[in-house]
C-alpha cells in the first residue's frame, strides 16, 4: 500500500514549520517548499528525522512567472510512481507574504510580488491537483481575515487573499467529483506574528486581541489541529468552507 504524501508551501518556518511536523508525527511523508530559508529547512529536516517519514525539500521563488508555470511538471510530479506514490494526497498552500501597505504604497512592483506569492502560486498548484491528486485528496489554503473585512493599511494583502478564497470556492465542484476537499482556513493573529509584523505585542494586544471574545493571540497548535481534521477520514463532506479561527474576532 503507497504512503500518503502532502506537499506543503512556505514550510520552512513559521505555521508551515509547525504543519509539517504535525504531519510528519502523523507517518505523512512530505514535500516541503521553501525559498530563501534554506538554513530553517535544514533544521526543520534535522527535526523530522526523529519520524519514519521520507521528506523531499523543494526550493523555488513564487515571484518568478516563468518557475510558477513549470513547478508541479518538474519538481513534484517527478516525485510520483508506482513505487512511490501514485500522486498527492494533500497540498496545504500555506506560502504568503504580507506588507503593510496604503494607496501610496501600491504600484505594479508590489501588487505583481504579493498577488504572484497570494494567489496565482496557490491557485496554479490547485489547478495541477485537478491531474496529478489521488482521488479523496484534501487542498487547505491558509488565507487572512482581511479578505473577509479589509484594512486600508493591508490592501493589497487583503485583495490577494480575497481573490484566493473566490477562485478557490469556484473550483470545488470540479474538485469534487472525485471526493476531493477544498477549503480555507482564516487564523486571526498568531503569536508568531508580531515578529513577522515589525510590531511589538503590546501593539498586536491594542490592535486584536482586544476584539478576540478568546483574550490571547492564536498559537499554531490552534491551526495545526483544524487541519489535521481536514486531512482525516472524517471530513470527507466538509468542502467549500472559510473556516475562520479567531478566538471570536469575527462575533465583534
Amino acid at each position: 500500500m503507497l504512503k500518503k504524501i502532502a506537499l506543503i508551501t512556505g514550510a520552512a518556518k513559521g505555521l508551515g514549520r509547525n504543519i509539517a511536523l504535525e504531519m510528519a508525527g502523523q507517518g505523512i511523508d512530505l514535500i516541503l517548499h521553501y525559498n530563501r530559508s534554506e538554513d530553517e529547512m535544514k533544521s526543520l529536516m534535522e527535526e523530522i528525522a526523529q519520524y519514519p517519514v521520507a521528506v523531499y525539500p523543494v526550493q523555488g521563488d513564487f515571484t518568478d512567472n516563468g518557475l510558477l508555470d513549470r513547478f508541479f511538471e518538474e519538481k513534484i510530479v517527478p516525485l510520483f510512481g508506482e513505487q512511490t506514490y501514485s500522486g498527492l494526497d494533500y497540498l496545504i498552500n500555506n506560502a504568503g507574504i504580507y506588507e503593510f501597505d496604503n494607496f501610496n504604497k501600491l504600484n505594479t512592483e508590489f501588487l505583481d510580488r504579493i498577488f504572484n506569492i497570494n494567489f496565482k502560486a496557490p491557485l496554479l498548484l490547485m489547478k495541477n491537483c485537478l491531474k496529478y491528486m489521488n482521488d479523496n485528496g484534501r487542498i487547505i489554503n491558509i488565507l487572512s481575515t482581511t479578505a473577509q473585512r479589509p484594512y486600508k493599511k493591508m490592501i493589497g494583502y487583503g485583495a490577494s487573499k480575497a481573490a484566493l478564497q473566490n477562485a478557490s470556492k469556484a473550483m470545488v465542484p470540479d474538485f469534487g467529483k472525485r471526493g476531493i476537499t477544498v477549503n480555507n482556513i482564516i487564523p486571526g493573529v498568531l503569536a508568531m506574528d508580531n515578529k513577522k509584523m515589525g510590531v511589538s505585542e503590546k501593539i498586536i494586544s491594542e490592535m486584536y486581541i482586544k476584539n478576540y471574545a478568546v483574550k490571547r493571540t492564536g498559537i499554531p497548535e490552534d491551526i495545526t489541529g483544524l487541519i489535521m481534521f481536514l486531512t482525516g477520514e472524517g471530513s470527507g463532506w466538509i468542502t467549500g468552507e472559510n473556516i475562520e479561527v479567531s478566538g471570536g474576532y469575527i462575533y465583534q
